[in-house]
């Protein structure tokens, strides 16, 4: 099918009808952008940021308009694209905390999706299932790079920001993959994210105190091993008992799974 710029802020354009405004819609392509498509929006417009490879992985007007509405539903649970980080060491570690937020705001994003366009469901399931390859989103790091962990851990919030989805839904095909790669350790560490997404729901109705309940939640996930998570173990790297940088709820949760992992001699 022949799809450019032009069809997808056309489309979303449509979409967008009657939800948020009189807003001017633009779409770009990036051939460096991380994700097949994103969004970025203000009060006055909505800018669609989609990659090469998402315009071949659309076989229809209809995958055009199923996705669309998703990038919808950012607009609609998000005051904004943007989000405030504290000052961390180095741009790794920036990138690992927007990679671990984003997660809080694709899951509100679905959950507007499945409320929103019910009947739309299976369709986008079915296509979100169709371009759902975890094992492509690890690539080569560097041995001797100072943030290797950083940058792995980086690898495995993009394979669950795409398994998000799946997660809300009820849908095994992550927990089947994992258990086919025999790292079942990778799902069940996805389940620990998705626990503290859901008590953050419930701690606070405020967005940005959302975000910053997900940088606690962050910084105690960071605790695991990234390396030793793909290799099909939970283990610790140190100790969160001390950590006094995060929400006391969250610590409590994150205290009770470490009796379930392993710790360093």
């Amino acid at each position: 099918m022949r799809v450019d710029k032009y069809a997808i802020a056309s489309t979303m354009r449509e979409v967008a009808a009657g939800t948020v405004g009189r807003r001017r819609v633009r779409a770009i392509c990036e051939r460096s952008l991380s994700v097949l498509v994103g969004t970025t929006w203000t009060d006055e417009e909505i800018v669609v940021h989609f990659s090469p490879k998402f315009l071949a992985l659309l076989d229809s007007t209809e995958s055009l308009r199923l996705v669309m509405q998703h990038e919808l539903c950012h607009v609609l649970t998000a005051p904004s694209a943007n989000m405030t980080l504290p000052r961390f060491a180095s741009p790794a570690v920036t990138a690992t905390f927007v990679g671990y937020l984003d997660l809080f705001r694709e899951r509100l994003a679905h959950e507007e999706f499945l409320r929103r366009f019910a009947g739309d469901v299976p369709r986008f399931h079915e296509w979100h299932a169709r371009i759902f390859d975890p094992a492509n989103s690890f690539g080569p790091l560097d041995p001797a790079g100072p943030d290797i962990r950083y940058h792995l851990f980086s690898q495995i919030f993009s394979v669950y920001y795409d398994a998000v989805f799946f997660e809300l839904t009820g849908d095994d095909i992550f927990a089947r993959w994992c258990q086919e790669s025999n790292i079942m350790t990778l799902h069940r560490a996805l389940g620990f994210a998705m626990e503290d997404m859901a008590s953050i729901r419930q701690l606070s109705g405020n967005y940005a105190m959302q975000l910053e309940l997900m940088q606690s939640s962050c910084r105690l996930f960071l605790h695991l091993d990234p390396f030793r998570l793909l290799a099909g173990e939970m283990i610790l790297v140190r100790s969160i008992d001390e950590l006094t940088n995060v929400d006391a709820r969250l610590l409590a949760q994150w205290q009770g799974r470490s009796l379930a992992c392993s710790h360093p001699g």
